[in-house]
């Protein structure tokens, strides 16, 4: 296949993946707004702090935002891709009813956005 082909492929992959994030991640840190007694029950039944809820809602809204700005993107996947491994985690440990496919589904997609969006800044000997 031609280089500029590729190249556009690359791209739109990336583009796409990245929208798709942004909103599926917008909308699990929204969640934590929306909803704060739910969630703030399920965080404690985990074991975690009262605030917990709402720095994860932050970061992956936040996070979400970073991810369709060229710049921060790599980081923005990062972030939220080690979000997604902890919510696997947690899952598994507490036996959430959430599951864990999801989570783990999101952290696959996120490691492809952070490797695109890397592409060609990392060095390979």
């Amino acid at each position: 296949m031609e280089t500029r082909t590729r190249f556009r492929i690359r791209t739109v992959a990336t583009w796409t993946l990245s929208v798709v994030m942004t909103g599926l991640m917008g909308l699990a840190g929204a969640a934590k707004f929306l909803a704060p007694d739910v969630w703030g029950q399920m965080f404690a039944d985990w074991g975690y702090p009262g605030w917990m809820r709402a720095f994860i809602g932050t970061a992956e809204i936040g996070g979400a935002i970073g991810l369709v700005i060229p710049r921060v993107a790599r980081y923005a996947a990062a972030g939220l891709g080690i979000i997604m491994v902890g919510a696997a985690i947690n899952n598994i440990v507490n036996e959430s009813r959430l599951g864990v496919a999801q989570p783990v589904i999101y952290a696959a997609v996120l490691t492809t956005i952070f490797l695109l969006r890397s592409r060609g800044r990392i060095r390979r000997d």
